[in-house]
């Protein structure tokens, strides 16, 4: 009843809207790496898993919550910290001089391999 109350329109831009932030807020959950979570205090798999589920239930509300409350914190630890060594897997991280591009960890220590950002 309470879905007749508002205009087709109302209701389909809400439904899109929700979507798009769930999903916008799940890849980028997935994009980031743990230990930047662990580094702000937040545990990655439950805000993977609390964004896939939102993707079905309430997804505003938890993408909400996710890319205004956690984002930016995660984003600054990724930002501001090294990965430890040992506790992220190689791969491609933002270049910790600050440089606006990214820089090879293979598991150990900081490689010469870059890439731009895009």
């Amino acid at each position: 009843m309470l879905v007749a109350a508002f205009a087709p329109g109302v209701v389909a831009i809400l439904v899109v809207a929700s979507l798009g932030l769930s999903i916008w807020a799940l890849v980028d959950a997935v994009g980031r790496p743990a230990w930047a979570f662990r580094a702000s205090g937040n545990n990655k798999t439950l805000w993977v898993v609390l964004e896939a589920v939102g993707l079905v239930v309430c997804g505003l509300i938890l993408s909400l919550v996710y890319l205004i409350a956690i984002r930016p914190r995660v984003a600054a630890a990724q930002r501001d910290t090294t990965p430890p060594v040992g506790a992220s897997p190689p791969g491609w991280y933002p270049d910790p001089s600050g440089a606006e591009q990214y820089r090879y960890w293979d598991g150990r220590a900081w490689t010469t391999q870059t890439r731009p950002m895009m």
